[in-house]
Order: structure tokens, then C-alpha cells, then sequence
């Protein structure tokens, strides 16, 4: 079925969906689900961006931390006595 509408119209019957599905008791009743599907089909959501991709995070590698505490920034030896 295809109603034909004028944007008035449409703006009018949007904004009762809007308000009925707001007030609604059960927001996860099927009537109130079918009311949302067809104020999605009045108002279409805009299309979001993709999410960027994920980031692959290795654990350091034992070569680069192994003894790092022993030297100081100029390769000295530290010695406790």
C-alpha cells in the first residue's frame, strides 16, 4: 500500500507517531515497534560513517624491555653498596 502525502502531511503524521511512541507505557511492545518502523519509513535515519578500523596492539617484545632497568641513559653499570 502506498499513501500518497503531501509533505505537510507527512510532517503532521510523523510528529503523532513521534509523540505516541515517546509517551508510550511499553517501548518494546509490538504495537509501539510496528508505530516506530513506519515513522522510519517517514523519517529515514542519515546514513552514519564507517567505523575506522581496529587497532592491532602486540605485546612488547622481550628483546626491548629485558635489563633496561640496570643501565643508566648512557649505558653506566649502576651499583648499590
Amino acid at each position: 500500500m502506498n499513501l500518497e502525502l503531501s509533505d505537510t502531511e507527512a510532517e503532521a503524521l510523523a510528529q503523532e507517531l513521534a509523540g505516541i511512541i515517546e509517551s508510550a507505557r511499553y517501548p518494546l511492545s509490538f504495537r509501539i515497534r510496528t508505530l516506530r518502523a513506519v515513522l522510519d519509513k517517514l523519517r529515514p535515519e542519515p546514513a552514519r560513517e564507517p567505523l575506522p578500523p581496529l587497532k592491532v596492539y602486540e605485546p612488547p617484545s622481550k628483546g626491548d624491555t629485558e635489563g633496561a632497568g640496570d643501565r643508566l641513559s648512557g649505558g653506566e653499570t649502576v651499583t648499590l653498596t
